[in-house]
């Protein structure tokens, strides 16, 4: 999966191999990199993103996600929901939602748009990881990728916590953030 990872940039305090390397494990983990997948909460593509990490990344629209969290919990409307999919899921069908032309299909055929969109959330991840403490000047490439794939599980905040005070988190489908970073 490393071999087809077509990324512009590198991971924070990674090679470029590292960072293939990392990405393929993350796509294996994910979707088995499988580019058009969703699964039945509305996470989508070889990484698995969720409205969030692409509202973050300037592909959903920010806005308009507040307001349909807003009015999906103001009508007690769960927002994930593996049975029917939920209001994420149906947010993310939305072409309207998307600040990309073409919406969630263009994103799910375009692999170097998920690649590049992985490297800037992954980035990110790993700097809340600096200025939080849990990552520091001599955390190695091994280190950061474990907090990278918890933060890609759980969120930065979590594993902040995992990292700094050996807390951990599960996401919906009961996947420990601990186990993510030792995958990392």
């Amino acid at each position: 999966l490393a071999q087809g990872f077509q990324g512009k940039n590198s991971l924070k305090g990674m090679s470029e191999s590292q960072t293939k390397a990392y990405a393929g494990d993350v796509m294996k983990t994910e979707s088995g990199g499988k580019l058009g997948i969703e699964n039945a909460y509305g996470y989508m593509g070889q990484y698995q993103f969720g409205a969030d990490a692409l509202a973050d990344q300037g592909l959903v629209d920010k806005e308009k996600l507040a307001v349909a969290k807003a009015s999906a919990k103001s009508s007690g409307q769960k927002w994930y929901d593996a049975a029917g999919g939920g209001a994420h899921k149906a947010f993310l069908a939305d072409n309207a939602n998307w600040k990309l032309e073409g919406g969630k299909d263009a994103f799910l055929k375009d692999k170097a748009l998920q690649d590049d969109t992985f490297v800037k959330y992954t980035n990110a991840n790993i700097d809340a990881g600096y200025r939080s403490g849990a990552l520091g000047k001599n955390s190695s490439a091994a280190d950061i990728a474990g907090y990278a794939k918890a933060s890609h599980l759980v969120g930065p905040g979590a594993a902040n916590k995992l990292f700094k005070e050996g807390i951990d988190k599960a996401d919906a489908n009961g996947t420990s953030a601990a186990k993510y970073a030792q995958q990392g």
